[in-house]
C-alpha cells in the first residue's frame, strides 16, 4: 500500500478517477427505445437496448480524499429507477432522487472502483442483478 504525501498527488489521483468515470460514462450517452408493448427507455436489458445520457459528478470525503462518498447522476430524460455498481456489476447501490436528477450515496475507495454502470428505468421494473 502507499500513501499520498502531496496535494498534487491527492489530486491527480482524483483526476485519474474523474476521467475513468468519464470515459464509462460515454456509453450511456446513445438514446435507443425497448419495444415491448408500449415504449420506454432502458439502460440494462435484451432487445433493441437504449440508455440514457448521463451526466456523473462524484463529491469524495473531505477527510479521505480517496474514499467516494456520492454520485450525482443528470438524465437526459426522466426515470423512476436508478442504481450504479461502481466494481463491473457485482455491487448494485440504490439510487435516490426523481425525474432527471439522482444521487447515489457511497463509500467506495477511489482503488477499489473498476467501472461505472448506470442502470436507470422509467417503466419501475424489477431489477435482478
Amino acid at each position: 500500500m502507499f500513501l499520498l504525501k502531496s496535494k498534487s498527488s491527492r489530486i491527480m489521483v482524483l483526476f485519474v478517477f474523474a476521467l475513468v468515470l468519464a470515459a464509462a460514462t460515454y456509453g450511456f450517452a446513445e438514446a435507443n427505445t425497448v419495444n415491448g408493448g408500449t415504449a420506454m427507455n432502458l439502460g440494462e436489458g435484451t432487445g433493441t437496448i437504449s440508455g440514457y445520457a448521463v451526466t456523473v459528478s462524484y463529491t469524495v470525503d473531505l477527510a479521505n480524499p480517496s474514499t467516494v462518498d456520492e454520485v450525482g447522476l443528470t438524465l437526459d430524460k426522466s426515470a423512476t429507477d436508478v442504481q450504479i455498481s461502481l466494481d463491473s456489476g457485482v455491487n448494485w447501490i440504490d439510487c435516490t432522487g426523481a425525474g432527471v436528477n439522482w444521487t447515489c450515496t457511497t463509500s467506495v475507495n477511489v482503488s477499489a472502483a473498476q467501472s461505472l454502470m448506470v442502470f436507470a428505468s422509467d417503466q419501475n421494473p424489477t431489477f435482478v442483478p
